[in-house]
């Protein structure tokens, strides 16, 4: 069972990892973006915004008090309401004088305030940026002008009031000046008549005080900062903004797609989906069939070295591993041959046990070891200048009972049970049976999530424990749409003999040849044919559940090297 500390974990590089590998998807969306925005920037009609700027004036008998600023003293909320109405609208259209309507003038009229300031900005949208400016002037020039007739107005009618009330005023204190002087002195008239004269007194000067007060306002409603024509226009739909925008959001969508098409992808790209499929960890992590190995090569094929050493499963670095490879490759003879070499290198004695097939898959494998069948001893081992390594070949029919006995006799070092892609399933099962543990081979953009499940699901069946896997960056692809005939099939035929009368049998096959369309199209979908050795056609016996696989075949065959599958 599998517990939370298992499951594979995913850090921000296998994020950005889908990125890179669907750049693609990413780039086709924000070319997506960029073509519709500059679809819509040759439809869409380009307008021109024109800005005055005004500073308003607070209309008061002392403008200049410093107990309130000027902010204060002008409610810039009913200002702006002032600046949009229709009387405003009305004056400007006269000052332009071309026929411009009231109405016109408004619904391309906008208005905003500076907060804790005076100022306001007043701004015009046309079709013309000449338009939009004489509009936004005449509108700062009306509103400044209705906004002083405004107060001339109101100042006007309370100095009328004040002057009807002086008149008033000045007739009662006249008459109270006859009474005073007609009235006996000290009697209660004489002062009563004193007391009226100097109450009227007091209010005669408190008309006159407010009166000079109001006569000295200062009635211009503000004055034009900054005319439309010396300010910047803005014009929309903003190209930056539009084609930016669009790009980016295009983008946002092909990561959304990237995500997408990973998430359907059924292959594995990096270590988190052969850990998810049961596989992990990944213990190395080649960078494809390269011979000779690069130095990085080499180090990951020692740290697996190491790893398997050091399994609990195999003690003192003897028993019985399986190396099952994914169904999906095309086979990693280069891998095995390289890793029992790294074994041997380390005077760790390991013998290499390659299931039987019909692909050639032993003869390359020993070709790569640089050995002989020749050289074969007389129980059918084939051994080499570096000692520790060594290779049987069980024979090809009833190959379990032979491995199992040959196992049985092999004592003090580490037996490599190869199972190449190109096994049934049932050959899958019997090596996993025959070993206590196992390591996972997988091609990168090549392996089937599925076939990795199933693969170590087999394992797991078979009390066989996964240690690991080793995955290929590139290469290892299995050819579709092509036979393969004998590669090696003159050393075979001169060694099968020999082999069998050892009680061993070898599988040698020539290098595969493309097929024709007739023979794809007779194919059944998800299988490979391949020649048998009398000749006729048979499945190799791997159907691949899902066609995902073929897909960027001409990426993958751009990233290979020469030579390789």
């Amino acid at each position: 069972m599998r517990t939370d500390d298992d499951l594979p974990t995913v850090a921000l590089s296998d994020y950005l990892g889908v990125v890179v590998r669907r750049w693609r998807v990413v780039v086709v969306g924000a070319l997506l973006g960029a073509t519709a925005a500059a679809g819509y920037l040759a439809l869409a009609p380009t307008t021109a915004t024109a800005t005055s700027v005004v500073n308003i004036a607070a209309i008061t008998s002392d403008p200049y008090s410093a107990s309130r600023s000027a902010s204060g003293l002008v409610d810039m909320q009913t200002e702006a309401a002032s600046v949009q109405s229709m009387a405003v609208a009305e004056r400007a259209a006269g000052l332009l004088g071309d026929g411009t309507e009231p109405r016109d003038i408004r619904s391309r009229l906008s208005v905003s305030a500076i907060d804790s300031t005076t100022i306001m900005r007043i701004s015009v949208t046309s079709l013309s940026a000449a338009r939009a400016q004489a509009q936004a002037d005449a509108v700062a020039d009306a509103f400044l002008e209705f906004r002083s007739e405004q107060a001339t107005e109101r100042i006007t009618s309370v100095l009328l009031q004040d002057q009807s009330r002086l008149e008033a005023l000045r007739e009662q204190l006249r008459e109270a000046n006859e009474r005073l002087l007609a009235a006996e002195a000290g009697s209660l008239d004489a002062v009563q008549a004193e007391t009226d004269r100097q109450l009227l007194t007091l209010q005669v000067n408190a008309v006159l005080d407010r009166t000079s007060s109001f006569e000295g306002v200062d009635t211009s409603g503000g004055q034009v900062l900054t005319r439309a024509a010396d300010n910047s226009l803005a014009y929309a739909p903003d190209r930056v903004m539009v084609g930016g925008g669009a790009v980016l959001v295009g983008a946002a969508l092909g990561l959304v797609g990237a995500f997408v098409r990973q998430a359907r992808d059924r292959r594995v790209h990096v270590g988190v989906d052969v850990v998810a499929a049961g596989a992990g960890p990944v213990v190395a992590r080649l960078t494809g069939p390269v011979d000779p190995r690069s130095a990085h090569d080499l180090d990951q094929l020692r740290i697996v070295r190491e790893w398997v050493l050091s399994s609990p499963t195999l003690p003192d670095g003897h028993g019985t591993l399986a190396f099952l490879e994914d169904p999906s490759t095309a086979g990693a003879w280069d891998v095995v041959a390289d890793l029992a070499r790294t074994l041997a290198e380390a005077e760790h004695p390991v013998r290499v046990v390659v299931v039987p097939t019909a692909d050639g898959y032993t003869e390359e494998l020993v070709q790569r070891l640089g050995l002989d069948f020749d050289s074969a001893d007389d129980h059918g081992v084939i051994r080499g200048r570096l000692r520790p390594l060594s290779v049987w070949v069980p024979p090809s029919t009833s190959w379990v009972g032979a491995t199992r006995r040959h196992l049985a006799d092999v004592h003090d070092a580490l037996v490599l049970v190869v199972c190449p892609a190109s096994a049934s399933d049932a050959d899958r099962m019997a090596v996993a049976r025959l070993a206590g543990s196992a390591l996972v081979f997988a091609a990168e953009r090549v392996s089937q999530r599925a076939g990795l499940t199933a693969l170590t699901t087999v394992a797991a069946a078979m009390d066989c424990t996964v240690l690991g896997s080793v995955t290929s960056v590139r290469g290892h692809r299995k050819p579709h749409n092509r036979s393969t005939t004998h590669r090696h099939a003159a050393p075979a035929a001169e060694t099968r003999g020999a082999a069998e009368t050892r009680g061993t049998a070898v599988a040698a096959t020539d290098d595969p040849e493309p097929a024709s369309p007739e023979d794809a199209e007779d194919a059944p979908d998800g299988q490979e044919r391949r020649d048998a050795p009398d000749g006729q056609e048979v499945a190799d016996g791997h159907d691949p559940d899902d066609e995902q696989g073929r897909e960027d075949a001409s990426d993958e065959r751009e990233h290979a090297p020469a030579g390789t599958a």
